[in-house]
């Protein structure tokens, strides 16, 4: 049971990182483009 919440623990956050790291290059496109 500890080891399944670690797992989705980490899968959170890589989630989360990954999403982060899309915003900034979604962002970084527009600023050039622009």
């Amino acid at each position: 049971m500890h080891h399944n919440k670690t797992v989705q623990y980490r899968t959170k956050q890589f989630a989360f990182h990954f999403l982060d790291f899309l915003n900034l290059e979604t962002t970084f496109l527009k600023n050039v483009t622009i």
